[in-house]
């Protein structure tokens, strides 16, 4: 079967951070969802540390809307780390 895979996505733009940029995102995306043995499941991403929850939430609410736009019917977000979850 197909192996289920998340994007990672560099939503905040962090030199010390892996993932795509949003830019390249959809290309991505679509390179992936034409290879038979992968199945796209969502995105993943690791928002840069902050102690201001609006700019913690700011940073969710980009990948989830970077999700959205890809229009491509995923349903798995995985984001942020243990100490995020509220």
């Amino acid at each position: 079967p197909p192996l289920n895979i998340c994007i990672q996505v560099n939503v905040s733009g962090e030199a010390s951070k892996s993932g795509c940029t949003p830019d390249d995102l959809p290309a991505l995306a679509a390179a992936i969802q034409a290879l038979p043995r992968l199945s796209l499941r969502g995105l993943m991403a690791i928002p840069e540390p902050t102690e201001v929850r609006a700019e913690q939430d700011a940073a969710f609410a980009k990948v989830e809307s970077l999700q959205q736009s890809l229009n491509m019917g995923l349903d798995t977000l995985s984001m942020g780390m243990s100490h995020d979850l509220e």
